[in-house]
């Protein structure tokens, strides 16, 4: 199956007027404060806007995505909602997976968690997994809380899930048929029709 890609990769998507302004180091979307790694770690993916600044016209928060790979990944979930703490596969074999990357701080990943939500409860044999590159587990579980969600979300301070799958950008969606293709992917919002039309696609 061929991807279909509403993102092209590697490019900047047009920032949230609210994110235009940086986040005072180590802030999280509740204000509290983290420690210095994270503060490295989104400086990083920032740093790769700056080199791709020329670029426009998508809806996500910063940087790309391409690449592929993450078949033997483990993440660790946190035990809040529907999510039930411990390490689980990031794309575990004979399953259609849908992946979310996502970010405490980012509007749009807020916007998207009600089409998650609905996603979940349409779809119950799909592994859907939310996954947040930020080590402030207390900010994603007051996020998690906040915005109801109910399916497992994972912390992966390292970003190996980044590096493995070519992801840069957040909001990012990958969707993977059953046998651990790529089918689709999307960057920035998309509709719960668009959403639910392309799991019908990768079921098949």
């Amino acid at each position: 199956m061929e991807i279909a890609a509403n993102a092209t990769p590697f490019a900047v998507s047009r920032m949230d007027s609210d994110m235009r302004q940086t986040r005072p180091s180590g802030t999280s979307e509740s204000g509290g404060h983290g420690g210095a790694s994270r503060t490295t770690r989104r400086g990083v993916v920032q740093a790769g806007v700056v080199g791709l600044g020329s670029l426009t016209g998508l809806a996500g928060c910063l940087g790309g995505s391409g690449g592929s790979g993450g078949g033997d990944l483990d993440v660790e979930t946190l035990d809040v909602g529907g999510s039930p703490g411990g390490a689980v596969p990031v794309r575990p074999d004979g399953r259609v997976v849908f992946l979310d990357f996502f970010a405490t701080w980012c509007p749009s990943c807020k916007t998207q968690m009600t089409n998650f939500r609905a996603l979940a409860e349409r779809f119950p044999a799909v592994h859907l997994l939310s996954i947040t590159w930020e080590d402030d587990q207390s900010a994603v579980r007051a996020f998690w809380t906040r915005h109801g969600g109910t399916w497992p979300v994972a912390t992966d301070p390292q970003m190996q899930t980044g590096q493995a799958f070519g992801v840069e950008t957040v909001p990012t969606m990958l969707l993977f048929d059953s046998e651990g293709t790529r089918v689709w992917q999307d960057t920035g919002l998309a509709s719960v029709e668009a959403m639910a039309d392309a799991i019908e696609q990768a079921r098949r």
